[in-house]
């Protein structure tokens, strides 16, 4: 057998795919600290950890987590 892909190409994260992860993270997060029991919470260290592995630093993920929601 031969096996014609002898390379992956990794391509990076779209704004839209990254915006909506880190949004998703924000969300979660909020939902623990309002005790949300209808969606799946996050803790603020475990919030800052995906963040920082979306390629973030602890920082940016401390001033997003702490930003105050904006009315629409």
């Amino acid at each position: 057998m031969i096996c014609l892909w002898r390379h992956i190409i990794v391509m990076s994260p779209s704004y839209e795919s990254l915006r909506a992860e880190l949004d998703e993270i924000v969300e979660r997060y909020r939902a623990h600290l309002a005790r949300d029991q209808s969606k799946v919470t996050l803790t603020r260290e475990e919030a800052v950890k995906r963040i920082r592995q979306l390629g973030f630093t602890e920082g940016d993920a401390m001033r997003w987590l702490d930003q105050k929601r904006r009315r629409p």
